[in-house]
């Protein structure tokens, strides 16, 4: 009996040092949204996650500029957006809260009780990347990414620009999220 209460402490310990310690984040594309990541075990260090969000935008930026879709007809504008792994309540809730993990495989849902919306989960919204046209120019490009807290921008960095200087606070206030399609 003993020797069993102990194996069983042991892997509890295991278990725990396991979630605690050695969970590696990882990025989830949903499947109906390409524009839609779900950061699974986010990192605590907010700027280490801001550096490691931006390294990603700027190589799926790179690589859709490179080769762009057959499907798609204008490569600007462009966004991508991050929220945190989210699944949910855990007990049955008759309203939605199906959590972010909903739109891995299925769109935005405005049917009745059950609706299920991804502005629903803006607590969990880390990131969004916009790629737009510089104000009066149909040549020219700037990229920013919002990061997020708690609903609230804490803060704004500008990893492409090929504004005239002039121009960039214009670009970047000039046109917001709802604006891309």
């Amino acid at each position: 009996m003993k020797w069993a209460s102990g194996l069983v402490g042991v892997i509890a310990l295991a278990v725990l040092v396991n979630h605690l310690f050695f969970k590696k984040m990882e990025f989830i594309q949903s499947k109906v949204y390409p524009d839609l990541y779900l950061i699974k075990y986010p990192i605590k260090d907010k700027d280490s996650l801001h550096k490691i969000i931006a390294k990603m935008v700027f190589h799926k930026v790179s690589n859709h500029f490179k080769t762009p879709s057959k499907n798609t007809t204008a490569i600007v504008p462009y966004r991508i957006r991050f929220y945190e792994y989210y699944s949910g309540t855990p007990f049955f809730v008759p309203f939605g809260e199906a959590g972010t993990t909903h739109f891995i495989e299925n769109k935005e849902d405005p049917g009745g009780f059950s609706s299920e919306y991804i502005s629903d989960y803006n607590r969990f919204h880390i990131a969004e990347f916009n790629l737009k046209y510089c104000r009066n120019d149909s040549l020219n490009y700037i990229g920013t990414i919002n990061y997020y807290q708690n609903w609230d921008i804490i803060k704004t960095d500008i990893i492409i620009n090929q504004c005239n200087p002039s121009k960039i606070e214009e670009s970047v206030e000039a046109e917001s999220v709802s604006d891309i399609h």
